[in-house]
């Protein structure tokens, strides 16, 4: 997939529940002591990839206000 196929994916999870699910993410990572998972090709659903685009997301949505 691109990645425009990608975001567009992941896009279909609103917002404030990418926000949620990323929060747990990074708890989870941290009490781990680990990287973030992901996998080559890179997919929607990676903790990399859905974590910065989500981040990415309210960034931009918050400067529109």
């Amino acid at each position: 997939m691109r990645e425009d196929e990608l975001k567009a994916q992941l896009r279909k999870t609103p917002l404030i529940e990418r926000l949620e699910q990323s929060r747990k993410m990074i708890g989870k990572m941290c009490s781990e002591g680990r990287a973030p998972k992901m996998t080559i090709p890179v997919a929607w659903f990676d903790e990399d990839f859905f974590i910065s685009t989500t981040l990415k997301d309210a960034i931009d949505k918050l400067k529109a206000i």
